[in-house]
């Protein structure tokens, strides 16, 4: 562990001399991303932006319809907040129009009585750079935080979020 973090720290130092130490994007309500420790795995790339991964949120109604919604209009979407919801996220090459396993769970989740909502990152998911892919995983993350913030204003709870991928 004592060595996981001086390694840390010297690739921090290193970053910190070449100027690279974090990148911010005021479409984002968590704004800024820096390659400080943990962040040290993803090889020296910081995360895109939010539209240059092109990330959009597909809410089913079922399963060959959806609303595309956004974490400030999901005040106008068909989001019960009363019901479960479950976010599904492909990963790296994916897309969740092209990755096989998506449909299929997004209609076995559908015979629930709950919200189901696609993840697409497609832009922000391809290869060939992993470590690109990897680090764009946060502005991902942190877009699936802003959906769940914006669900609790309307009377969702955060227990009621169950995220898959």
């Amino acid at each position: 562990m004592l060595l996981r973090f001086i390694i840390g720290l010297a690739l921090s130092q290193h970053l910190l001399c070449a100027g690279i130490r974090s990148v911010c994007y005021n479409e984002m309500r968590f704004g800024c991303f820096d390659l400080w420790p943990p962040y040290t795995n993803t090889n020296f790339h910081l995360p895109a932006s939010p539209s240059d991964q092109g990330i959009q949120f597909l809410l089913f109604q079922n399963s060959h319809q959806y609303q595309l919604v956004s974490p400030e209009g999901l005040r106008s979407s068909n989001l019960n907040p009363q019901l479960p919801t479950k976010v599904v996220v492909h990963g790296f090459t994916g897309s969740a129009f092209e990755t096989d396993w998506i449909p299929d769970m997004v209609a076995q989740l559908l015979t629930q009585n709950v919200n189901v909502i696609a993840v697409d990152w497609k832009s922000g998911a391809k290869g060939p750079n992993y470590w690109q892919a990897a680090a764009n995983t946060r502005v991902v993350g942190a877009e699936i935080a802003s959906l769940v913030v914006s669900a609790e204003q309307l009377g969702s709870h955060r227990s009621q979020f169950h995220v898959i991928g």
